[in-house]
């Protein structure tokens, strides 16, 4: 993929996007957590607005999760930033702004097919607007796909004439 390819899905001022990983176990949200602890990211991790230390075990885990615990990821010039309300999704939201090069939109792919390779998942990178579309998708075993807004919206008018 070249960035003159996809660039226009980044251009549209600080809209929301979200990375989101569906079917987590606990057993995922500690390897999440252990994989940004390995890089180097810095990693916070905060329940009602207070910092906490990062869980080790799963019991820790638990009582971390809830609607009001938080994730901060910061890779740079890119922030990630992920409620921590579901134990079954991750969504990761950052601002469409960060993502004015190439290198910060490889930084949000690397983050989605690291994931999806660790946890042996999907990982979808979508617009807060438009959840069901997204932009891009990563398979296990099959890499990213990019998969244009715009081709959707002509596949959708060429199937409906």
């Amino acid at each position: 993929m070249q960035w003159a390819e996809y660039r226009q899905e980044f251009n549209h001022c600080n809209q929301l996007m979200m990375i989101c990983i569906n079917n987590l176990t606990l057993q995922d949200w500690l390897k999440i957590i252990e994989f940004f602890s390995l890089t180097k990211a810095k990693l916070h991790l905060f329940k009602k607005g207070k910092p906490v230390i990062q869980p080790n075990t799963i019991d820790e885990l638990t009582q971390l999760l809830g609607d009001d615990s938080l994730l901060a990821i910061d890779l740079g010039k890119i922030q990630l930033f992920g409620i921590l309300k579901c134990k079954a999704i991750l969504k990761l939201l950052f601002s469409s702004s960060q993502i004015d090069c190439e290198v910060n939109a490889k930084v949000v792919f690397r983050v989605m097919t690291t994931l999806g390779r660790q946890l042996n998942k999907p990982v979808m990178l979508v617009t807060e607007q438009n959840r069901a579309r997204p932009i891009f998708y990563y398979l296990p075993h099959q890499g990213l796909t990019y998969l244009s807004l715009m081709s959707q919206t002509t596949n959708y008018i060429q199937s409906v004439h």
